[in-house]
């Protein structure tokens, strides 16, 4: 027998059981469309979770957490800035900087004349400024602050957030007064945005520190003066933890922090953290260098070698792959079910496909012969 023949055998018995036939196609497709569908549902769940990821912050970045209090164990190597040069030799970083802070400096930046405005300088980070840019923070205005950068004397260049401005109040009204302060996402009675006290951009900013002497009289460095120092700022879209901060090199912060040891007398609790414990005993962090280093890798998929690398060093760390990775897992289960469920369906319609083969065959009529 032909192929031809075999062909037009097979049409006939197929146009001949119409209903079987139809029912037989319409499994194959439903049965094909449902795999297709559970699998762009996975693919789309994926992307998602990125989408959703990204917007909690940098998929490629790594926090280093490196809180060491009481006596040293001597199991962690010291996360000094020759550390930060080994990290930043490893393959596929592509920036290392530390997050320095001196939680013990109590310092105000004035704004305004005879300084009426008046913010706390609480979110104050040093930072290795040349990798900011490698790790994709954006500048509003202003430029990158560089590391030889120098203005003259008390003249600190720094980095605020998009929202710092927000963090300024009005020392003319009173403490209880709404409009002491006024606060970003704020609007009016119309709806509109409720705009800043002044331009940050334009207006002259002055830090100052302040700390009290045994009797609880205060002392500021640079009041007497009239001054204090001067800040000619950038403007960043975000700075770490917050867009209300602000950021300058680490060693503008350690000259400040000396700064404060000498106008209050205290070398002993600054430049680093301290908690007192229920009986009252202090209790110093251990000299295990920077309590934050943020680590940018060049690629998502690069991360978790990176990441077991710095643990394999001993430090603790953190980034958003851990939670990628668990929501992937949780996917590619969802993804299992739902491609089960759909081959179940292709397989029905594999079978209706064999039924239908079988019975054309067995019931096919005798040709008549010439």
């Amino acid at each position: 027998m032909k192929i031809s023949d075999l062909l037009r055998l097979s049409t006939d018995n197929l146009r001949r059981r119409k209903g079987r036939t139809a029912l037989t196609v319409i499994g194959v497709v439903v049965g094909t469309f449902s795999i297709i569908v559970m699998i762009s549902l996975g693919i789309a769940s994926n992307a998602q979770n990125e989408a959703m990821l990204q917007s909690w912050g940098d998929l490629t970045q790594i926090t280093i957490n490196n809180y060491q209090w009481g006596a040293a164990s001597g199991d962690v190597p010291v996360l000094d800035d020759k550390m930060l040069e080994q990290l930043r030799s490893y393959e596929h970083v592509v920036a290392v900087t530390p997050m320095y802070q001196d939680n013990n400096l109590n310092a105000q930046i004035y704004a305004g004349k005879n300084d009426r405005y008046e913010a706390y300088a609480w979110n104050m980070y040093g930072v290795d400024m040349d990798a900011l840019q490698a790790m994709d923070y954006q500048l509003i205005s202003g430029s990158f602050v560089a590391d030889d950068l120098n203005l003259g004397k008390k003249k600190i260049p720094v980095l605020i957030g998009e929202h710092f401005a927000y963090e300024f109040q009005d020392t003319r009204k009173s403490p209880n007064s709404g409009k002491r302060q006024r606060y970003w996402g704020e609007t009016d009675a119309l709806g509109n945005p409720v705009e800043p006290f002044f331009d940050i951009q334009k207006e002259k900013l002055t830090l100052r520190l302040t700390a009290y002497d045994s009797n609880g009289n205060e002392k500021n460095r640079g009041l007497s003066a009239g001054g204090g120092w001067r800040i000619p700022t950038g403007r960043c879209q975000a700075v770490f933890l917050t867009n209300s901060g602000i950021a300058m090199r680490v060693t503008d912060v350690q000259m400040l922090s000396k700064a404060y040891q000498k106008l209050s007398g205290n070398k002993q609790n600054s430049g680093g953290s301290y908690m007192i414990t229920s009986s009252g005993q202090q209790l110093k962090q251990k000299d295990n260098g920077y309590e934050n280093v943020y680590v940018k890798v060049d690629d998502v998929d690069n991360v978790s070698d990176v990441e077991q690398q710095i643990k394999d060093l001993g430090y603790e760390t953190y980034s958003m792959t851990q939670i990628r990775e668990e929501m992937q897992a949780s996917v590619a289960k969802s993804q299992m079910i739902l491609g089960g469920t759909a081959a179940v369906a292709l397989l029905v319609a594999a079978l209706n496909i064999a039924n239908t083969m079988m019975m054309s065959i067995l019931r096919a009529p005798p040709r008549k012969s010439v």
